[in-house]
């Protein structure tokens, strides 16, 4: 039987091919995207067996794009990351992932309303969203650019609908977002959450994180998953809501200067 750090990995790569058509080579999944080549979540490896054959692979499909990203995770064989460290791959993105075996219970305090982003109207919503928590560059680590933003946000509604984006709503005024999918192996999956500055410290993301949990729940869910930098506020909050760490993953990168 998998583990939840194994279950977390494999739902985690699920998700990161959801929207795409990735290209399954002998070492290695690859997914590209010529139209937005700054975008590593749009232009990576995953699922990588061989990490000198995944490089090779990775540099016929990635000629559009300066970078090279490889994604480990649980499921990914040592010797890989060792490889990846001795030919010049930095390891630039660590989170933990982070699973939840009951139901996720938030102080009481903030009562939230949560709309789901169906229409352009919403996405419009989301997007100006989107570019504030981009600017601002605290959940992202440093701020991001607008054509990186945009590319973003295209990968996202690319998820959807089998990932479902929210808006989050406090006291009449929209404060936020979130999203929420039902992975194929039975974990739920809370992703890009959100809240404005002048909203924070109120409850408002434990109040959505129960939300969406109890949510997925009934979509069939057996247990709830998310990830978070170790380091950071989230990690912090997620523990308190009674999730615990079982796996790390990164994103390994290296520039190929022309």
């Amino acid at each position: 039987m998998a583990s939840d750090a194994e279950r977390a990995a494999a739902a985690r790569h699920w998700y990161r091919l959801l929207g795409h058509a990735p290209i399954v080579g002998t070492a290695c999944t690859i997914v590209a995207t010529p139209g937005a080549p700054e975008v590593w979540d749009g232009n990576f490896a995953g699922a990588v067996t061989d990490a000198d054959a995944a490089i090779a692979e990775l540099d016929a499909q990635m000629t559009h794009s300066r970078w090279r990203v490889v994604r480990t995770d649980a499921l990914t064989p040592p010797k890989v990351e060792a490889t990846l460290a001795l030919r010049g791959f930095v390891e630039r993105v660590l989170t933990v992932e982070m699973v939840s075996e009951r139901a996720v219970v938030a102080p009481a305090g903030a009562r939230i309303e949560v709309h789901s982003v169906g229409d352009e109207s919403g996405w419009v919503r989301f997007a100006a969203l989107l570019r504030t928590d981009h600017h601002e560059g605290a959940r992202t680590r440093g701020p991001i650019a607008d054509h990186v933003s945009e590319g973003l946000l295209a990968e996202m509604r690319g998820k959807a609908p089998a990932c479902r984006f929210e808006l989050i709503e406090y006291q009449g005024e929209t404060v936020g977002y979130g999203s929420r999918t039902l992975c194929p192996n039975g974990l739920g999956m809370i992703e890009s959450l959100f809240v404005l500055p002048a909203w924070r410290r109120r409850g408002i993301m434990s109040a959505y994180i129960a939300y969406a949990a109890a949510a997925l729940h009934r979509e069939g869910a057996n247990r709830i998953f998310l990830d978070a930098y170790p380091d950071g506020t989230a990690a912090r909050l997620y523990a308190a809501l009674g999730f615990a760490p079982v796996a790390l993953a990164r994103a390994w990168v290296l520039e190929r200067l022309a």
